[in-house]
Order: C-alpha cells, then structure tokens, then sequence
C-alpha cells in the first residue's frame, strides 16, 4: 500500500531533503484544497479530507525520518540479506523439483523437493529475525506479532 509509505504518498524519491519534502508537502495539500472546495459532494469532500490527512502524517513522518539520520537509500545488490537470497533460490528450486516430482511420479524427488521447502521456509524465518533485529538496533516499533 502507497500510503503507507510516507515518501510514495508525497511523491519523493529516496534521498529527498527536508526542503523537498517541504515544497512537495505545500504543492500537494494545495491541489487537495482546491479539490476539497470544488468537490460535489459530502462523499467526495470525506474522501479529499482523509487523503489531507495521509499528506500531513507522511509530512510529519519524513521531517522525523530526515532530521534525525541520513535519507534512506534503496537496497544494492551488495546489500541483499544473504538469508533472504537463499529463501529465493531455495524456493525456486524447490518448486521446479517439484514439477519433475509430479511428472515422475518419484516419491524420493518429492522428499528433495520438501527439504528445499523446508530449506526456503527456514532461511526466511532467519531473514526476518535479522530484519526485526535490525529495526530494534535503528529504534523502530516492533510489531505486535514479532
């Protein structure tokens, strides 16, 4: 979902300054504003005022995100998880042995293909430990499931 994004609602790119930010808040409340007062009806003028309302948190989140660190960068490939890369691959293999599985009709090609399953499924879990990890150190909120 863009909204919840900040930096999608807004329209920036990554490595947007607070300057950037400011003006693309300005334009963009401006424009709902005038769409607000031209609107024909009750319905429309909810719908303007709670897309208002998603400008002015994604607004106040990036002012948060931008004053206190650097603006964020999109992941390179150098920076890929290598748990997440191997929950991919894992999966994938996985799933074309399973093909051959099913063309074969081999029980033993099934069995490989539910280790690699397993294999996916368990990379992945580490993957997002790391992830939930990384946020605690960086000081995000967790969520209620982690």
């Amino acid at each position: 979902m863009d909204e919840l994004d900040p930096f999608k609602v807004l329209g920036l790119p990554d490595g947007a300054t607070p300057a950037d930010a400011s003006d693309a808040y300005r334009r963009r409340v401006a424009l709902a504003e005038e769409a607000r007062r031209l609107a024909p009806s009750a319905e429309d003028r909810a719908r303007i005022e709670r897309q208002q309302l998603l400008l002015a948190r994604a607004y106040e989140m990036i002012d948060a995100e931008l004053e206190d660190g650097p603006s964020r960068m999109l992941i390179g490939p150098a920076d890929r998880p290598p748990a997440l890369l191997a929950s991919i691959a894992l999966g994938a293999v996985g799933l074309a042995i399973l093909v051959v599985a099913l063309a074969a009709g081999s029980s033993a090609v099934y069995v490989l293909a539910i280790f690699c399953g397993a294999a996916s499924l368990a990379s992945a879990l580490i993957w997002r430990h790391q992830l939930v990890e990384s946020w605690a150190a960086r000081g995000l909120p967790r969520s209620r499931t982690s």
